[in-house]
């Protein structure tokens, strides 16, 4: 259904997070959770909960470094370079593993600091995920302030908004980065994208790594 190729290592791990499913279904094993997924989910919902427990949503803010440097060093340069011989003034951008937004974002605010780009560019950010309870928390934007910290103190304050009340202690991205983004559910596997346009930059390594190499290739 999804590619994520488990082993006999992840059985501990596995069987944990699906614990809970069962709990929530009353059923006694897995055989019968087994047997739920197949017989008795015609819409799927189900197994979109079972997809959405087994992901890995691993991710940081600026995880990779190298990887945004090379975007503000090589690609976005490379760009505006075309754009002044005639090119489009154009940029597309998937994150094909978003999890809960901290590479997109980092992908947007890396664009932002850029400071050849204005508003002539038309820039767009596909952020896409399988684990649909990710992606609505990505969309969202809101992060502990803890896990915010490796963004650093200038860019706190210049990206993000410090919750209050029920809010204190998280920060929401600015609408200057949001505005960049789409968030949109694709399955990696599937034999046809909801995609309708071609990218500069597709950043995939973080989900790469679920995938057998039949999958990879």
């Amino acid at each position: 259904e999804t590619g994520i190729a488990l082993n006999e290592s992840k059985r501990c791990l596995l069987s944990s997070r699906l614990a809970k499913r069962l709990r929530a279904l009353r059923l006694n094993d897995y055989l019968d959770y087994y047997e739920y997924i197949l017989r008795r989910d015609p819409e799927r919902a189900e197994l979109q909960e079972m997809i959405n427990c087994i992901t890995t949503n691993k991710t940081d803010f600026f995880r990779e470094p190298h990887h945004f440097d090379f975007l503000s060093t090589r690609v976005f340069p490379c760009l505006v370079h075309q754009a002044t011989k005639g090119g489009r003034r154009r940029l597309r951008i998937w994150s094909a593993a978003s999890s809960h937004g901290h590479e997109p974002y980092s992908i947007a605010m890396t664009i932002r600091e850029y400071a050849m780009f204005d508003a002539t560019w038309d820039i767009r950010v596909l952020a896409s995920d399988i684990d649909t309870q990710v992606l609505q928390s990505a969309e969202q934007g809101v992060y502990n302030l803890d896990d915010a910290m490796p963004i650093g103190d200038y860019r706190l304050r210049r990206y993000f908004e410090r919750g209050t009340g029920a809010y204190r202690g998280k920060v929401r991205a600015k609408q200057q980065l949001r505005s960049l983004l789409t968030f949109r559910q694709i399955n990696l596997i599937a034999p046809q994208w909801p995609v309708h346009t071609l990218f500069d930059v597709i950043f995939c390594r973080n989900v790469m790594i679920y995938f057998d190499l039949q999958t990879q290739r």
